[in-house]
């Protein structure tokens, strides 16, 4: 989850400044990815996901576990989608515990009629 993590501004007030700041630098220059001053940041994962405590869920082991849940929102194809995660750190794949990889379940795609085609490597919706 370290890739969704930003180092906000202290206060609403500052992000919501910062953000007019980048919008309007964007909007006037005539290059395609302009470069911004230092005090100005983008921020891309705001509100992306939120970390909402943690519960005992059973892992993919078949054991109870305290795992912390993640909320994570994003947009598909014009559609907006939240979706609940636990994710049990003891349990992570990779080669560092403070690497965690997670994939929308069945669940997920039985909640929301989506359906994937291995073979066209596409989803539909």
């Amino acid at each position: 989850m370290n890739f969704f993590k930003e180092e906000y501004p202290a206060t609403k007030e500052e992000y919501q400044t910062n953000q007019m700041n980048v919008m309007k630098l964007i909007k006037e220059s005539k290059d395609a990815f302009p470069i911004l001053p230092k005090h100005l940041k983008t921020y891309h994962f705001k509100d992306v996901y939120e970390e909402v405590g943690y519960k005992v869920v059973k892992c993919s082991d078949n054991k109870q576990r305290k795992c912390k849940a993640i909320k994570f929102n994003f947009e598909y194809e014009g559609h907006l989608y939240s979706e609940l995660f636990y994710i049990n750190q003891s349990q992570s794949i990779g080669t560092s515990k403070k690497q965690i990889s997670a994939i929308l379940g069945v669940d997920f795609l039985k909640k929301h009629k989506w359906s994937i085609d291995l073979n066209k490597r596409v989803i539909n919706t």
